[in-house]
């Protein structure tokens, strides 16, 4: 068979890989001369080498920092640059204004919410209903509930931390957790969503949870 033939037989994407990096290109002048890819390496071991490399350009790393949630007392880490953002949020029949920083890292979408109430009665109302209402937004096919402690809070704001795998709108499947809670007169809601999520970020991002005074 012709080197021409044989060059013709390879995928162009894997073309393209073999002949721009080093290793790559002795492996493509022994197959357009020998028509084999051995003993350089094997085909296959070339396509897990490709595909590691476009994963790795795809996934950028989590870079922790630690953030002071505007106009409030919670400090909190998060993996990636925030925008900060405010949003109406319909709870209870009412609307309050919800200060949102938010970030996206890894396929997931992490958020800090904060609604100040004119009691703390009030924020204690506003965190049921704020649970509820992101229940209800994934259509929550099944979950888990249990109580959360976040450091630094007096003994009277209620905290919960909930797990949530359901759908969203368009019947893309979805897995929510969330940690909501009181402090003072504001109620607040942290959450990371996406398809599936790391459980070892959830939990470094939750556990940074802290009231400061």
């Amino acid at each position: 068979m012709s080197a021409a033939l044989r060059a013709a037989q390879i995928p162009v994407a894997v073309r393209r890989f073999l002949m721009l990096t080093a290793s790559g290109s002795i492996a493509w002048r022994f197959w357009v001369t020998h028509g084999s890819l051995m003993p350089t390496f094997s085909l296959l071991r070339c396509l897990a080498v490709f595909g590691a490399a476009l994963t790795c350009a795809c996934s950028p790393p989590l870079n922790w920092r630690e953030v002071h949630v505007p106009g409030g007392s919670v400090k909190v880490m998060l993996p990636c640059r925030a925008d900060e953002h405010e949003r109406d949020v319909r709870v209870d029949g009412q609307t309050s204004r919800m200060r949102l920083l938010s970030c996206r890292a890894a396929g997931n979408t992490f958020a800090v919410g904060q609604i100040p109430t004119t009691s703390s009665a009030r924020a204690e109302e506003l965190s049921r209903q704020l649970l509820l209402a992101l229940k209800a937004n994934v259509a929550a096919t099944s979950g888990q509930s249990r109580s959360w402690s976040i450091p630094g809070m007096s003994g009277e704001g209620s905290q919960r931390r909930e797990a949530w795998s359901g759908f969203l709108s368009d019947g893309t499947s979805i897995r929510l957790e969330a940690v909501v809670f009181t402090n003072d007169t504001f109620a607040y809601q942290v959450t990371v969503s996406g398809e599936q999520v790391d459980a070892e970020a959830v939990e470094l991002f939750f556990s940074s949870l802290k009231v400061v005074r």
